[in-house]
């Protein structure tokens, strides 16, 4: 009976740990703040990745008033440059993703389209905010052209991400590749575009614990889904501090941010929800 009652208890620590962000207080043999922080960090970054998209692919159909598009073709690289300008005059900043509220720059710059072979595109950030939480690092995104599948295909690299919460950071790198598996002839229209995602992440949780990601089955990224694109996969998340291998289960292709977190054989249920 004690057993089903600490069961009872962590699961409801972890839903109200999604809604405010606060360290698990759960045995360390059983503490699954690390995958939470991941999740959150995966999130947030393959966010970003949609808005840089949308910002170098669509015709103007997925931009909102709220934001502003500049661009500079005099930078000292010679790169053009797309600014992402979340706009602070309403004071409430501009909702994206079912209302997380954005402030600050997205700064892109690329060496060709998007979508073309080769091309290279840098994001960084100027003091960008998701929901009053600042996000820096950069990214790196590399057209690889098409593989065996004759499929679109990219390299996506974050370095130096992080996350700074009330509870303090999640650092988090990623190095994973990208396939466009559906949409890519319907250029403008993107809520029937669809990835497989493969790779890697690692990082250091705000418990201070480091933590690496391997991804055991792709995860399938929806655009037709408003917050939470990935729609099924599995990940293995391994912790610095116990040594045990956790396992992701993103959900059976539902548009939700529902997720199970599998540890000892007990399926504990998460909100993907920053």
């Amino acid at each position: 009976m004690k057993k089903y009652f600490l069961i009872f208890n962590v699961f409801i620590f972890l839903l109200f740990s999604c809604e405010n962000d606060k360290i698990l207080e759960i045995p360390n043999t059983e503490n699954l703040q690390e995958a939470h922080d991941h999740l959150k960090a995966e999130q947030i970054f393959n966010h970003i990745n949609i808005l840089v998209e949308n910002a170098m692919l669509d015709n103007d159909q997925h931009k909102r008033s709220c934001v502003r598009y500049s661009y500079d073709t005099s930078s000292v690289d010679l790169l053009p440059i797309i600014i992402i300008d979340f706009d602070q005059s309403t004071g409430i900043g501009c909702p994206f993703f079912e209302n997380k509220i954005m402030t600050g720059k997205i700064i892109v710059s690329y060496s060709d389209i998007y979508a073309e072979e080769s091309s290279i595109t840098h994001v960084s950030f100027e003091n960008f905010k998701i929901n009053n939480e600042l996000v820096q690092g950069d990214i790196k995104i590399t057209c690889m052209g098409t593989n065996e599948n004759e499929n679109t295909y990219f390299n996506i690299e974050v370095t130096n991400g992080s996350i700074t919460t009330s509870n303090g950071v999640i650092n988090w790198e990623s190095n994973r590749t990208k396939e466009w598996i559906s949409g890519r002839s319907t250029k403008f229209e993107r809520t029937d575009d669809m990835y497989n995602i493969t790779g890697s992440s690692s990082g250091n949780s705000v418990n201070g614990n480091n933590f690496s990601v391997t991804i055991l089955e792709k995860l399938n990224v929806s655009l037709n889904c408003s917050s939470c694109t990935i729609t099924t996969g599995k990940s293995k998340i391994t912790s610095s501090h116990d040594n045990i291998s956790k396992e992701i289960n993103y959900g059976f292709n539902a548009c939700d941010c529902d997720a199970t977190i599998k540890l000892n054989n007990i399926d504990y249920s998460v909100i993907i929800n920053n």
